[in-house]
């Protein structure tokens, strides 16, 4: 019994922990980044331990929003899946709901604009099942502001949508719903709301009338959020009454809201904003600094939406310094994802038809069960009537039963040709959805193929490798479009780092995996300064596993490395690895035995020398230990071969057989005296004789760099 109630009391002791940074979260949630995902962290922990399905459903609606407060929406939506879960679990039907409308608010920040209407009207049905029943003042009040929300959150769906009416119906529904509520800023998300609409259609006095309501309630209340974004569309809106200045200090001080509130997105927004409306007024120093402090947001946190817009005003920009090559090539760049835009657009016009469509069917459907309702009630009340009547002349009730027969006769036809042309509409959505998937399904292959692109933006240039290796080569060949494989290359202090890696998996997955181990790294280096390659793979698997270990299913990626530090100043190369080698082709002039070296292959004028790495990877693994740093002098003319097993994996030649890095090492050998730049031919091409017709089994990655 003792037992029983300790453990009674240290769930409840964790439930009160969880709602009380629950209550932290809030308080810092737009004030301080940092705290607010301490905050949240903890309040997840604990309610984790608490066992209590609510209490966790909360920890994960609380860590959602920190998530879509910096754009990271897959993650959000991931959390707010699991809130849902969570409350179904522990049939609360208010959390049900408010989950519903977090997965529809996250789905709109990710442009998925079908699924947050499915999430929005869901989340409507379920604060209006709530409101229905007998409940509180206060349930009461919890459930009206969840559909009002929902609704204004409808709007702007179809305002996305270019479905204009619609969007000023439902917002205006929820304007009166906050209104009669007396939720000032819920008031003043409406009146923005509906500005923004009659910005869109150009009617810009009554734009202007609401924005200046919305900013003027966002600022009474200090509700941040809302008055940047507020001051953001107002200043951006042509042909209004503001001047110069006023537009100027309305775009930098959202700019500084956004900053104060971590809203990378927001800030992003904001540095293009006034680079973009103050062009002629700022001088080149000031430009330079909002456009580089954009790119390196937008490359950091993948905010890719904002580069046609940076690519436009760099170009312009470029111009105007007299970098007339530059400009040229930030301008190809813009018209490039242009293209994109536009095809994009033409994808949401088709979605916009699709929700029509949607729209009209469910309206077919509710007007075909109204009809089949109001016939079963007639049919009652004429029951009820026989029964009371009896009286009544066996002539006069057979001329009641005839015409009853009469009017089942004409709706039932009625019915049937209703039906009809409810099958005959429903036909040609199936068709056009047809189309919509062949659609969707080039929308995704070209997606693949931009994806590959954005990769090999992310990978470093060829150009960076060759300004401190003259002499290098570097072979990589995915598997599918985009790969598991990455190559790495960073100058940090007096240290030169390279790096092949292969990820967990290839294709989409892998190349998922890859940013997470690449960024981990970059991370590890730059941000905390860990210098040491042990050191920095022992960092970079406890963020992989970090990152991973937030789902509740079990996920063991992480990847094989070859991590060489390369110190000139001492001629020094530093060499960690999990599961890899670091193999050195040096001339027999300056070998000499070494009991550093793991393995020895002799050629006629030069050695290969193989370093072993850790035989664990860098993530999880069942006896997880340090790694090990091993030191090697280097002379001048030795090259330093890094590689994933790709290569010597693949199967080919006569007998199928896989190439294995035995014959890669002698291959290797042969072709020391060769210069890299042709070796990387030579290599390249002895990689397609033994593939032949064989599939490719994993993507291949190899560097190699002479000192």
């Amino acid at each position: 019994m003792s037992f029983s109630t300790e453990l009674y009391a240290q769930t409840e002791s964790d439930s009160s922990r969880a709602h009380k940074y629950f209550e932290l979260f809030q308080d810092f949630e737009f004030e301080d980044t940092l705290k607010a995902r301490i905050y949240s962290d903890s309040g997840l922990y604990f309610a984790k331990l608490s066992k209590d399905a609510n209490v966790l459903a909360r920890g994960y609606q609380f860590k959602g929003w920190y998530y879509q407060n910096g754009s990271e929406f897959r993650k959000a939506k991931e959390c707010f899946s699991k809130s849902l879960a969570d409350f179904i679990k522990a049939r609360n039907k208010q959390g049900i709901a408010d989950a519903y409308g977090n997965l529809g608010n996250i789905c709109y920040d990710m442009k998925d604009y079908v699924p947050s209407l499915d999430y929005q009207l869901k989340s409507v049905r379920q604060n209006e099942e709530i409101l229905s029943s007998i409940i509180t003042k206060k349930e009461q009040a919890r459930a009206r502001e969840g559909k009002t929300y929902a609704l204004s959150n409808i709007a702007s769906i179809f305002g996305e949508l270019d479905l204009y009416d619609k969007s000023l119906e439902y917002e205006r529904k929820s304007l009166a719903g906050e209104i009669a509520a007396g939720n000032a800023i819920g008031e003043a998300i409406s009146y923005t709301a509906i500005a923004t609409i009659y910005k869109e259609i150009g009617v810009i006095d009554s734009a202007e009338f609401y924005f200046k309501k919305g900013i003027e309630i966002y600022s009474k209340e200090e509700y941040y959020n809302g008055l940047s974004k507020a001051y953001y569309s107002y200043a951006a809106m042509k042909g209004t009454t503001l001047a110069k200045e006023e537009r100027g200090r309305m775009l930098k001080e959202a700019l500084r809201l956004d900053e104060r509130m971590g809203d990378r997105d927001g800030t992003v927004y904001g540095l293009l904003g006034i680079a973009d409306y103050q062009f002629k007024e700022l001088d080149n120093d000031s430009l330079t600094a909002l456009l580089f402090r954009a790119e390196e947001l937008i490359y950091e946190y993948g905010l890719n939406h904002h580069l046609e817009r940076f690519n436009k005003i760099s170009s312009k920009f470029s111009a105007r310094s007299g970098d007339y090559k530059e400009a040229y090539n930030f301008l190809q760049e813009y018209i490039r994802l242009r293209k994109i835009s536009d095809k994009q657009k033409e994808n949401r016009e088709i979605l916009t038809a699709e929700v029509k469509y949607e729209v009209q069917l469910k309206s077919k459907q509710d007007s075909v069960l109204m009809a089949e309702s109001f016939s079963l009630k007639r049919e009652k009340d004429q029951r009820k009537i026989a029964e009371q009547r009896t009286w009544i002349t066996l002539g006069v009730l057979g001329g009641l039963v005839l015409l009853g027969s009469l009017f089942f006769f004409i709706y039932a036809n009625r019915r049937k040709r209703l039906l009809n042309e409810f099958l005959s509409e429903k036909n040609e959505v199936i068709n056009t959805q047809k189309d919509i998937v062949d659609e969707k399904n080039q929308s995704i292959s070209a997606s693949i193929a931009y994806a590959q692109r954005l990769q090999s933006a992310i990978l470093p240039k060829r150009s960076e490798i060759e300004e401190y290796f003259p002499e290098s080569f570097l072979i990589f060949k995915p598997k599918d479009l985009v790969s598991g494989d990455f190559y790495w290359f960073e100058k940090y202090g007096d240290k030169i780092y390279i790096a092949a890696a292969d990820c967990t998996g290839h294709g989409v997955p892998g190349a998922i995996v890859s940013v997470v181990c690449s960024n981990a790294l970059s991370r590890v280096l730059k941000e905390f300064g860990i210098t040491e390659p042990s050191k920095i793979l022992a960092r970079t698997r406890e963020l992989v596993m970090e990152t991973f270990g937030r789902s509740d299913e079990q996920v063991e990626d992480g990847m094989d490395i070859s991590l060489c530090a390369i110190d000139k100043s001492s001629k020094s190369v530093i060499f960690a690895g999990a599961n890899n080698p670091l193999w050195i082709v040096r001339s027999n002039d300056h070998f000499s035995e070494s009991t550093e070296v793991d393995r020895i292959l002799e050629g006629t004028s030069h050695h290969l020398l193989e370093f072993k790495g850790d035989k664990q990877p860098v993530g999880p693994y069942p006896e997880m230990k340090d790694f090990t740093d091993r030191t090697v002098s280097y002379f001048e003319g030795d090259t330093l071969y890094l590689f994933s097993d790709g290569f010597s994996d693949q199967f080919g030649g006569e007998k199928g057989k896989k190439f294995m890095s035995a014959r890669l090492k002698k291959e290797l050998l042969t072709r020391c005296g060769v210069l890299l730049p042709t070796q990387e031919a030579e290599i390249d091409q002895l990689y397609e004789n033994w593939k032949g017709g064989e599939e490719q089994v994993d993507d291949v990655c190899m560097i190699a760099v002479k000192l």
